[in-house]
Parts: structure tokens; C-alpha cells; sequence
């Protein structure tokens, strides 16, 4: 298993400029607060340390968690024998946890039996029943909860809902496109994307002046579409990346001096491929 340790400092960033194009053949919609979108908002700090890994067996999940270390994203993919996940942690105190391969019946149970709020959701969609694997986090008075199979209708009507999409997962089953959701407390307003190109997803963001949470990398009718969430960018400065190796990955969080704010991984015809969004620390 390869693996890269980082410890982050605290700097300040640079936020990046996008290009604009055309109006999306997807759809994207903005929470009705979206005139307090660009109210400055707090944002998280930089991790005292954190590492990520990938090439990681479902076996190995467990051996990740080194002493004080908790996970904050896992990503699958592959099929088969050749199935993997992506990973990475930060240091931290909350009790975190994953549940592997259930049924979003079974996820909801687990979620509920356990007192915990859902941090991280991923799918394995080889099946003919796709199949989550979630980090979870104890808590006295969990509030997240899970949705899945949704279209994408079903999906961006829950843009003006009492909560907010804190991740998201997209497949493919009985030959349409579903999405699967972690819904949280909502702390500020949001957007949501569906069916987008990267340069698609650049104006929208560019215009809105809103910093990508989460995005998601698949393929439709043989071209790379994505869908994802966005919030207040607040003061962080930060990037996102497409279509990168492990290797270009790991030049891109050297030479940014950077850390992991979401990582996303497909395998794709040409290899494994990253889609990463990256807190820059130069």
C-alpha cells in the first residue's frame, strides 16, 4: 500500500479564477438563501496532520486507523478482485467508525442502532444492488440522514429542504442515473449540480463565488460528467483537480503544499483517476 503523510500549516491561500462558458445542458440549483451566498463564513483550519492512501483492500480498511487519527472521506473502486478504496484521515477526537457493503436499508439501520451521524458515503454499484460503505461518527444527538436511488428531480428538490447535501454519491442502476445523499444540518446557504462538464462547473462556481464540498466523476454516453455540491467560500483559498494519476495527485498536494478537502476515485479505461478538491497552502 502506497501512502503520503502531510502535515498542514497554517497560511494563507489563493482562491483560483474559472472560465466561463455556455449555459449547462445539466441543472444546477441555489437554496432560496442564496442572497446571503457570498456572507463571509467561518471555515475549518488547516488539520495538524493528516495523510491519505489508495490501493487500500477492503480487509485493510480497518489497519488505517492509526492513534489518533480519524477517517474523513472513503472512495471506491474497481470491481471484483480488482475492487479498492481511497482514503484519507485527519487527526482528531471524535469516534469515527465505517460500516462496509450494506444495503441503504441495512446503512439506516446501523446509522440509527448506533447513535451516529454519517460523515462519508461511498458505493459500489457492480451489483445488481448497489451497496454503501459509509464513515459514521458517534454522536449524542445524531442528525444526519441517509437517501437513496433518487433521480436527479428528486435530487434537486431537496435543494429548499430543512437540510443540506454533506455528500453524495452518483450510479448507474436499471439504466438510469441515481444519486445517494448524506443530508445534515443546514449552517449556510448552498448549490447543487447535476450533469455538468468541468468547465461547466468552473462558471458556475466562478459566478457564485462559491467553493466546491464535494464533486463527483462518472461517465455518460462516453463523456466525463460531474455533479456535486457548493457552499460560501468564506476566506479559504483552495482548488480542485480532474483526472489525475495517484503520482499527479501527489504533485499537485507538494507543490500547493496542500491537504485534502474531498477526494473522489474512478477507474477509469486509461487507469485510476482522482478528482480531488485541495485547501492550497502556497
Amino acid at each position: 500500500m502506497r501512502e503520503l503523510i502531510a502535515v498542514a500549516l497554517l497560511v494563507c491561500l489563493m482562491h483560483p479564477m474559472f472560465s466561463e462558458e455556455p449555459a449547462s445542458s445539466g441543472r444546477v440549483s441555489y437554496s432560496a438563501d442564496i442572497a446571503h451566498f457570498n456572507t463571509n463564513v467561518q471555515v475549518p483550519g488547516p488539520p495538524v496532520g493528516w495523510f491519505w492512501s489508495h490501493d487500500i483492500q477492503a480487509d485493510q480498511i480497518g489497519a488505517l486507523a492509526l492513534p489518533g487519527y480519524q477517517m474523513q472521506r472513503l472512495t471506491v473502486y474497481g470491481s471484483g478482485n480488482l475492487r479498492r478504496f481511497a482514503a484519507f484521515l485527519e487527526r482528531g477526537a471524535a469516534v469515527r467508525f465505517y460500516a462496509i457493503d450494506l444495503k441503504v436499508d441495512q446503512l439506516q439501520t446501523e446509522i440509527r442502532n448506533t447513535r451516529s451521524n454519517a460523515i462519508s458515503l461511498c458505493v459500489d454499484a457492480s451489483t445488481a444492488e448497489p451497496r454503501f460503505t459509509a464513515i459514521l461518527e458517534k454522536n449524542a444527538s445524531p442528525s444526519s440522514t441517509v437517501k437513496a436511488d433518487l433521480n436527479e428531480s428528486e435530487l434537486h428538490k431537496l435543494i429548499n429542504g430543512p437540510q443540506s447535501v454533506e455528500d453524495l454519491v452518483t450510479y448507474s442502476k436499471n439504466g438510469g442515473r441515481k444519486y445517494a445523499v448524506i443530508l445534515g444540518k443546514k449552517d449556510s446557504p448552498w448549490l447543487l449540480f447535476t450533469d455538468l462538464s468541468r468547465n461547466e462547473v468552473a462558471s458556475n462556481l466562478d459566478k457564485s463565488k462559491a467553493r466546491l464540498t464535494r464533486i463527483r466523476a462518472y461517465s455518460e454516453n462516453g463523456k466525463t460528467r460531474y455533479s456535486g455540491v457548493a457552499k460560501p467560500a468564506g476566506s479559504m483559498r483552495w482548488s480542485w483537480y480532474t483526472d489525475l494519476t495517484a503520482d499527479a495527485l501527489a504533485e499537485k498536494l507538494e507543490d500547493d503544499n496542500g491537504y485534502l478537502l474531498d477526494l473522489d476515485a474512478t477507474s477509469a479505461t486509461n487507469g485510476l483517476r482522482f478528482t480531488a478538491i485541495l485547501a492550497k497552502l502556497k
